[in-house]
């Protein structure tokens, strides 16, 4: 093609640098830096000109105008000057300007006295982009990976010393509408403008960053947008009415600041590894049900649910700047995090490892649970009891327990339980507990409530879960059960008590 110039992304000492460069970006996700590797190696003379259209014209040829992509992969440092330029005439904007604004070639004064530029302007400009760069972190799509963004760590190597080369990158998927490509041929794009007015902004900046992982496309619906609202109005409710709790203590006030304080302590490294579904999940979706559950289990302190609510309210802000600004303002003086009169100005909170409580989540984990289990049983057997007998595991099936969970292969566990006399002696029940501990490997967690800390949490629980099944509860050991239903009771497990209806 005649007239044609190219950019040589295929130049060998070119490519080394940027490699170099790729090895100090934070790539998000991770999986992509391949995709990266894979552009950076077969990349190679990319035409730059074109001969109509908009854009500005090449420096080489006056009647050709560079193309889009071999234009627009700097345009973020030109972002943190463009508000001087108004002040500027473009025919003073030389060459040496942009060398010294960008790079920090030549003096201001000098350059000044040349370019007829205000050097209390130059020196501002140079000061604007050594503030904001280097880029902190460019997010696009990931189809741009091969062209784009990769054109992006080529430019800045080529143009940028070092020290502003790009930090970060991130890449992420599309946002469909109710599962489908949107598209005007399909009737199915839903204006950004109309979903504002129609949902507000947080839901659906929530609704879209909430729906996947990262590199994954986004579904925006809109049932998922109204869930979200309801949540919203739920949360709302709770932190107008907080005050008016009384201070009553419950064993459940244990469980719920540990929940918040393990979330405060997990979403920090959530958020810099921007694993934004997980974070919604557990900080939005899962605060929902543990504020229910709370109230539900008979927690009515006013002070241990405010606290709940500062922490969360914060760890939301990200998501939902406009909710949690206005939840922020209506929870008042803070008690329990540092104070700030607006919440996007206030420090990123930290927990408080004292209050992160493994006991009290296993034993509320232990009795939502069973209350489930229990429910499951009523609606499989058609039964209605009017008791209901709880047997909680002995403590030689926890040994096993914690076996399987580390090691998770019969023949060791099994190996390990010979090595004692009590389990020797009834080999063939040792062996049905190991052989249903491997069938079950993958739903075993790291630590277990012992028998007696099992059966307190269950004895805790009685008067709610009389009230919620509408039956008498008893809890006994599986020791204490073995003249009356013994063979029911030998079917207990850790963390899973046997059940018996009467």
């Amino acid at each position: 093609m005649e007239g044609q110039w190219f950019i040589n992304y295929g130049d060998e000492k070119w490519k080394e640098q940027v490699r170099d460069c790729l090895k100090q970006v934070n790539i998000i996700p991770k999986k992509t830096v391949v995709e990266y590797e894979y552009t950076i190696d077969w990349l190679k003379e990319k035409a730059c000109v074109r001969a109509s259209g908009l854009g500005t014209p090449f420096p080489f040829d006056k009647t050709q105008i560079i193309e889009s992509l071999s234009d627009s992969t700097i345009y973020m440092a030109f972002y943190t000057i463009s508000h001087y330029l108004k002040e500027v005439d473009a025919e003073k904007l030389s060459p040496e300007v942009f060398d010294y604004v960008m790079l920090g070639k030549g003096d201001a004064k000098q350059l000044s006295f040349t370019s007829g530029i205000d050097e209390k302007i130059l020196n501002s400009m140079r000061e604007e982009l050594l503030y904001w760069y280097p880029l902190d972190s460019r997010h696009s799509a990931g189809d741009l990976i091969h062209n784009h963004l990769t054109f992006l760590l080529f430019n800045h190597v080529a143009i940028f010393p070092a020290e502003l080369w790009p930090k970060q990158i991130v890449t992420n998927g599309f946002v469909l509408m109710e599962g489908k490509k949107m598209s005007k041929s399909m009737g199915n794009i839903l204006p950004l403008r109309e979903a504002i007015k129609k949902y507000g902004t947080d839901v659906v900046r929530f609704s879209v960053v909430s729906g996947a992982d990262l590199s994954q496309d986004a579904d925006f619906n809109p049932t998922m947008a109204e869930g979200i609202s309801s949540r919203m109005a739920s949360i709302a409710t709770l932190v107008e009415r907080c005050n008016e709790f009384p201070a009553d203590s419950n064993s459940v006030d244990k469980w719920l600041l540990s929940a918040i304080h393990k979330k405060v302590k997990m979403c920090g490294e959530l958020y810099k590894n921007l694993e934004l579904r997980d974070i919604a999940q557990d900080t939005f979706y899962e605060s929902i049900n543990e504020l229910k559950w709370y109230l539900r289990r008979g927690g009515k302190n006013g002070k241990v649910i405010r606290e709940y609510l500062e922490y969360l309210i914060l760890l939301l802000a990200p998501f939902m700047p406009h909710f949690a600004e206005e939840m922020w303002g209506k929870l008042g003086k803070k008690e329990f995090v540092k104070d700030s009169e607006f919440v996007s100005v206030a420090e990123w909170p930290q927990h408080d490892e004292m209050k992160i409580d493994i006991s009290a989540e296993l034993s509320e984990n232990l009795i939502l649970n069973t209350r489930e289990d229990i429910e499951n049983i009523m609606k499989i057997t058609k039964v209605t009891p009017n008791r209901i007998y709880l047997y909680v595991a002995s403590d030689w099936k926890r040994k096993l327990y914690s076996v399987a969970y580390k090691e998770k292969r019969f023949d060791i566990v099994m190996k390990e339980a010979m090595k004692d006399d009590r389990m020797r002696a009834n080999s063939k029940e040792t062996q049905r507990v190991i052989e249903q501990l491997i069938k079950n490997v993958n739903h075993l967690s790291e630590t277990v409530l012992s028998s007696r800390n099992e059966k307190d949490a269950l004895e805790s629980s009685k008067k709610f879960l009389s009230a919620e099944i509408n039956a008498d509860v008893y809890v006994l050991s599986e020791d204490e059960a073995q003249e009356t239903h013994g063979k029911k009771a030998k079917q207990a497990m850790p963390m899973k008590p046997s059940i018996f209806f009467e």
